[in-house]
């Protein structure tokens, strides 16, 4: 029986190969090779390279909806809870941008299908009500939430990709916060705008 704590090394050890690799160049003999288990070991309790990501990805997904409830329930500023949003998808773009999701729907289009009815149906409604409510307090423009929400995640993970795949002898970390700063204050209305500028004044 493989421990929680192993599991965990093995869902790491996963992460860091499809971050490098992409979905389609997972090896799982090289999984095992890194967790120090038998591909027997592996196939009896993860099951085999299809079960094992969709399993992978909905866990994900799951504690992301989980983290993503908190966040909208904590007594804080519009400003802390979608900063901490971005902080969920800072850490998740190298496993669902746009190039490893089209991988995955062209080699595995069940677990895709799982995905983004997991995504459209629990995640997708609690980013929008989180919008919605900062429109209500007219801190932010009243853009339908769903295309801010295609345009945050389209950019963040076409930047990705491109600095990921494009740029020679550079340092290739995603510039997410001034990305996410650019995005930011193209939505925000002058309330907003005034907010986040008291905000930082406070910090600094």
């Amino acid at each position: 029986m493989l421990s929680k704590e192993k599991i965990n090394e093995i869902n790491n050890l996963a992460e860091k190969l499809i971050s490098e690799n992409g979905i389609s160049n997972l090896n799982i003999s090289q999984l095992c090779f890194s967790a120090s288990i038998s591909k027997k070991t592996f196939y009896k309790y993860l099951g085999n390279k299809k079960i094992f990501i969709e399993k992978y990805y909905l866990n994900m997904l799951r504690n992301a909806y989980i983290d993503v409830i908190q966040i909208i329930q904590e007594r804080n500023s519009f400003f802390d809870k979608f900063e901490k949003m971005s902080q969920l998808v800072e850490k998740r773009v190298p496993l669902f941008n746009n190039k490893v999701m089209a991988e995955l729907k062209k080699n595995y289009p069940e677990v895709s299908l799982k995905i983004n009815y997991f995504k459209s149906n629990k995640i997708i409604p609690l980013l929008t009500l989180l919008i919605a409510k900062a429109q209500q307090r007219k801190i932010i423009n009243d853009f339908d939430p769903q295309i801010l929400i295609n345009i945050f995640f389209g950019s963040i993970s076409t930047i990705y990709y491109e600095q990921n795949n494009f740029i020679e002898n550079q340092k290739t970390d995603l510039k997410f916060r001034e990305v996410f700063e650019i995005l930011l204050g193209g939505i925000l209305t002058k309330k907003g705008k005034s907010f986040l500028k008291h905000k930082l004044v406070s910090i600094n």
